[in-house]
């Protein structure tokens, strides 16, 4: 492994431990960074599931940007959203 190659393995493992739940992409053909992450939540269509930048410096700036649920309060969102298609009717799993 190079050193360049150990840099971006470097940055990647510090944005992973950042940013939990985010898979960390470094494209090696146009050296794009990409952060994606999902499933969103049911019924969550305003949620952003994927980030890109030029730098992982720049992908932590927009990342820092996303607004997330902790995970506690995620899955209290989700225990909600079936409940809510339950008494709907839609049977949710």
């Amino acid at each position: 492994m190079d050193t360049n190659t150990n840099d971006f393995e470097q940055a990647k493992a510090r944005l992973r431990d950042e940013f939990p739940g985010w898979s960390i992409i470094l494209t090696r053909d146009t050296g794009r960074w990409w952060a994606t992450c999902g499933p969103l939540p049911r019924g969550d269509v305003t949620g952003v599931s994927d980030v890109d930048a030029d730098t992982a410096g720049d992908l932590a700036v927009k990342l820092r940007a996303v607004p997330r649920k902790t995970p506690d309060r995620l899955g209290e969102a989700i225990v909600a959203a079936r409940r809510r298609d339950l008494l709907r009717g839609a049977g949710g799993t």
